[in-house]
């Protein structure tokens, strides 16, 4: 199910760079110009619901940052032109991470029927009552674009490194989605596709399977990567078990199990096994069958402890907790040669 974008009320702030110029500096210097009080140098929008609509609280002020640029080193194309974009928009299953404080509001300001929402109410030491947001999954459209200046003529997978051409196809086989521009500059901005992860299983299996399953050459092309319909599928038996911990274990915040090491284990002990009775059953939809069957055909389902399907599920639990935008750009550059400056 999706939900329909709120209107965004917001200030848009345009810098161009000049020679020498740095562009850090005068992006701040405007955006404070237009957005901010001059009077405690606040954002306008912080802590206004007018322009936190879907927000649990109000102190959240979203920015949207944008770079347009032409290419330098060749004829100038719409092709070589920023920014650059490999996956169209696509509506995935995500879990919002936040701190204890922020999934906390007084008791008065809660709000019923929010999507994706789960109240459980408390009484702090004061004796004010509260309510926590229970981490819940909601529908959220996942787009990435990249500005780049640079080279990109090799990315490391399972230890061997494979050319420009070599990516390209790669990503072709796992996206499944046409390549968009021949500019090496489009290939980057499918790889962050691939690792960026952090908050949904269905991205996160597939960043397992490409980058941490052992395989003597991922881009071989009768090498068959799920769709990304069958990434949901085997998405929802992981969001199954996180649900149930969540309930079980009274979880206020993601936070709680992205911080133990014993928790995440016992998640991803709990999702095999909820993987091991999927692939028994005898009820399963024709979606799910074929997602398992997909799986199956690179990581065997027999053995639930050990092996690849073990590996496969650590590893998709710990891209769920840890593939933010930062660390998913340190994979990007720790395995890249010729990488963007």
């Amino acid at each position: 199910m999706t939900s329909e974008a709120p209107n965004i009320k917001g200030v848009r702030s345009r810098v161009v760079n000049a020679k020498r110029t740095v562009l850090s500096q005068g992006v701040r210097a405007k955006i404070e110009k237009d957005n901010c009080s001059r009077f405690g140098n606040k954002l306008t929008g912080w802590n206004e619901e007018a322009y936190n609509p879907n927000s649990s609280g109000k102190r959240l002020v979203r920015g949207f940052f944008g770079h347009t640029r032409f290419a330098t080193s060749s004829k100038a194309s719409m092709d070589g032109t920023h920014p650059h974009q490999w996956s169209p928009r696509r509506f995935y299953t995500f879990y919002p991470f936040q701190s204890a404080a922020a999934s906390m509001q007084p008791f008065e300001s809660r709000r019923s029927g929010a999507v994706g929402t789960g109240f459980a109410d408390s009484v702090t030491t004061d004796n004010t009552k509260v309510h926590h947001l229970a981490p819940r999954s909601q529908s959220i459209g996942v787009e990435n674009f990249v500005t780049h200046n640079g080279d990109f003529e090799f990315y490391k997978i399972g230890g061997s490194y494979y050319d420009t051409e070599a990516i390209q196809k790669f990503l072709v086989m796992t996206l499944k989605v046409p390549m968009p521009a021949v500019v090496d500059s489009a290939a980057i901005a499918g790889m962050m596709d691939l690792l960026r992860t952090q908050g949904s299983f269905a991205l996160s299996a597939r960043y397992a399977l490409c980058f941490c399953i052992d395989s003597e050459n991922p881009t071989d092309p009768s090498f068959v990567y799920p769709s990304a319909d069958q990434y949901d599928e085997i998405g929802k038996l992981f969001e199954k078990a996180l649900d149930d911990m969540v309930t079980e274990k009274d979880i206020k915040t993601l936070e709680m199990i992205s911080s133990s090491d014993d928790l995440r284990q016992e998640l991803a002990s709990n999702i095999k096994r909820g993987l091991a009775m999927a692939v028994s059953s005898n009820s399963m939809s024709y979606a799910r069958k074929a997602a398992l069957n997909a799986l199956g055909n690179i990581v065997p389902m027999h053995d639930i402890e050990e092996g690849k399907l073990g590996k496969f599920v650590k590893a998709t639990v710990t891209a769920f907790f840890d593939n933010d935008l930062l660390h998913s750009m340190r994979l990007f550059l720790e395995n890249a040669k010729e990488s963007p400056r």
